[in-house]
């Protein structure tokens, strides 16, 4: 799926990890809102009302319903603790979550080493 930003302020919120008018590979979906990749290359969320869907593709997604709210994407999007293993640089996580990118865009995440801890992170 892939979604355009329409506004990046939206009910007395703004954001600017993401470009209006810029379109987005929507990793899942959870609850209301759209899990993106920022500019940054960080993994978020961000309230569905701020964007335009342009390509509803969700071929492979898993669908769930939680609470009357719906969680979709690939499998591991959905493990719990895989966005949080994606924060604290794990690098199984990062390394599923750079793959996945690479299937959608066709390339890779740009990431750089940190020089003290040997961890990976987002390159700014």
């Amino acid at each position: 799926m892939r979604a355009k930003v329409i506004e990046t302020n939206y009910n007395g919120q703004s954001w600017d990890s993401i470009t209006q008018g810029n379109t987005y590979h929507v990793l899942g979906i959870m609850g209301g809102e759209f899990q993106i990749l920022s500019d940054e290359g960080v993994p978020d969320l961000y309230p569905k009302e701020i964007f335009t869907v342009v390509d509803n593709d969700t071929e492979g997604w898993i669908w769930e319903d939680g609470d009357g709210e719906v969680f979709a994407g690939p499998e591991f999007l959905l493990e719990p603790g895989f966005i949080e293993d994606v924060y604290d640089i794990k690098p199984e996580a990062i390394l599923k979550l750079r793959s996945y990118m690479a299937k959608l865009c066709g390339n890779f995440i740009p990431y750089k080493s940190d020089n003290k801890t040997g961890n990976q992170g987002p390159e700014k």
